[in-house]
């Protein structure tokens, strides 16, 4: 029986030392999107995580990669219905009250103590969450196609140079949206919002409705869409590969896309600031919170390094994100053609939180059809409106 035993012991002691066995459970799971964190910034992070794994063997912090844009936040209720939810979860900036019903989030004295050293209006507030990455829509332009070699300062002026490029290509590259506008999905609708000035549902008495507002903008991208300017099926990869293909002259994207970007273009690329219709600068905050599910001391030894004046800085610049602390912007140092970019950026232009119009959005792929579609040039512009509030039930 003895040797027996020692075999037995000797099996269990190896059982404790494999990756995942009891002994080397993280302390804390991070449910993080796919697409959060494009090319050198999720590099950095990743080295951020690991140094800091090093030095917390027993808070250890595991990456678990589901989700897309800046949101986890439908995979976040699927463990949460499974029972397996994990500590943090990033999820769309404006999206915690949509979940406040199912109890996920747990407030920390954490967020407090970090959140006072937050810049104003870094959050839309009384969220039970931690703002984390910030950014602006911001328009790119190929400088080796464009003349004079400056972006466009207005919208008229981005049409107007769109709609030159256009008419000088061949019959066969016209084929291709000199604006690559990407329309699709949840970044779609984020830079719908942004370009049109306004959400398209808000809530008034009686429930949430489309936004009858908006009637110009939605017809300025009809324009666009006849001229061929512009396409609806674009989406925010295809419109970086329309852009890096040299198909496109100009990109509407996110200001943290711009690291991934620049390292892939084979010519110069300049930044500038993407306008509204209403010739207004397009500075609608987008991004992520973290959403944390418990308040535990790895947690928050985790989210005070994570936030600290030595790290901030090296994932707020790897991404090109909005510094959200003030002493960071002294450290951060972004791509020079950004930096007037950060300067300019309101901090406070968010969307709304209301639960119900956050749940609207997510009919945003219904409504295209309706907004843009060929049904939609033989109504009014109120009945469009009207048969879209019929069509998606937000009423």
């Amino acid at each position: 029986m003895i040797p027996f035993t020692r075999f037995t012991l000797l099996f269990c002691a190896l059982l404790a030392s494999l990756p995942g066995w009891a002994g080397e459970k993280p302390g804390v799971r991070f449910l993080l999107p796919l697409s959060a964190l494009p090319g050198s910034a999720q590099t950095e992070f990743t080295a951020i995580i690991e140094r800091y794994n090093r030095l917390h063997p027993d808070g250890r912090v595991q990456l678990i990669r589901r989700g897309d844009q800046y949101s986890s936040l439908r995979e976040l209720i699927a463990m949460f219905l499974a029972g397996d939810i994990p500590e943090i979860a990033l999820i769309e900036a404006s999206e915690g009250p949509a979940i406040a019903h199912l109890d996920i989030a747990k407030p920390m004295r954490l967020a407090n103590s970090v959140r006072k050293d937050l810049s104003p209006g870094s959050s839309p507030g009384g969220l039970p969450s931690l703002p984390f990455l910030r950014t602006v829509p911001v328009l790119l332009a190929n400088a080796a196609l464009l003349a004079p070699q400056k972006t466009p300062r207005s919208w008229p002026e981005l049409e107007n140079l769109s709609r030159n490029f256009r008419n000088s290509r061949s019959e066969q590259s016209r084929k291709e949206a000199p604006l690559a506008l990407p329309l699709q999905g949840a970044q779609g609708l984020w830079m719908f919002e942004a370009i049109a000035g306004g959400p398209l549902w808000t809530r008034e008495q009686g429930g949430i409705r489309s936004e009858r507002r908006l009637t110009a903008a939605i017809q300025k991208l009809r324009g666009l869409l006849d001229d061929g300017l512009i396409r609806t099926e674009e989406t925010s990869e295809s419109a970086m590969q329309s852009f890096i293909d040299q198909k496109s002259l100009f990109l509407a994207t996110s200001l943290d896309s711009l690291s991934e970007i620049t390292r892939k273009v084979s010519f110069p690329v300049l930044a500038g600031t993407l306008f509204t219709i209403e010739n207004k600068p397009a500075l609608l905050n987008g991004g992520s919170d973290i959403l944390v599910t418990r308040d535990t001391p790895d947690i928050r030894n985790f989210l005070t390094h994570l936030f600290s004046d030595e790290v901030g800085p090296k994932w707020a610049a790897a991404g090109n994100w909005l510094p959200l602390i003030k002493s960071w912007k002294t450290q951060a140092q972004p791509v020079n053609s950004t930096r007037t970019l950060l300067r300019t950026a309101s901090p406070n232009q968010f969307r709304t939180t209301d639960k119900d119009v956050v749940r609207a959005r997510s009919a945003w792929i219904q409504s295209l059809p309706l907004l843009f579609g060929p049904k939609a040039k033989r109504l009014a512009p109120e009945d469009v409106f009207i048969e879209l509030d019929r069509h998606l039930g937000v009423r």
